[in-house]
């Protein structure tokens, strides 16, 4: 094997890491800032459908969505309460359907907290899959109407900056 063959076997093994890094995410993430998502901190024995107690409730700020999961922002009070968000915590999130008054309801697990300047807590949250296979598809189904409709509104405030 000739040494030029060696050194682009290798510059292309250490392109496919940087891209592998990169592309981390199934699914591509659209910003959600004005989603207002809202969010329970689900115990081990609870079902999705079960009625959230109040005093679970979390407050938070959406980041960004995905068919995968969500980034959000939890609120520097969430930071410093007694039961703090941890990693592997169960969440509840009713996502604001995008056609109707109904609500997605999602379960998800927290997979990557950071403590922000702010005292807030950046928190990804992935979603779990539902318990039947036509429960998936109609979720999956709500999940895309909103990602579309925030798809289009970032495409029009970007031509819109664009036009200015």
């Amino acid at each position: 094997m000739a040494q030029d063959d060696r050194t682009n076997s290798a510059d292309l093994e250490a392109q496919a890491r940087i891209a592998a890094a990169a592309n981390r995410r199934k699914s591509f993430r659209v910003p959600a800032p004005t989603l207002n998502v809202k969010a329970w901190r689900m115990e081990a024995h609870e079902r999705l459908i079960d009625r959230p107690l109040p005093s679970r409730r979390i407050s938070l700020t959406t980041i960004d969505l995905g068919r995968g999961g969500t980034g959000a922002l939890f609120a520097a009070e969430q930071v410093s309460s007694h039961a703090p968000v941890k990693l592997g915590d169960r969440i509840r999130l009713e996502v604001p359907s995008a056609d109707s008054e109904d609500v997605i309801l999602l379960e998800g697990r927290v997979t990557y907290l950071r403590a922000l300047e702010t005292d807030e807590l950046r928190v990804g949250i992935e979603f779990r899959p539902a318990l039947t296979e036509s429960i998936t598809r109609r979720v999956e189904k709500g999940l895309d109407r909103i990602l579309a409709d925030l798809q289009r509104a970032e495409i029009r405030k970007i031509r819109g900056a664009q036009a200015a």
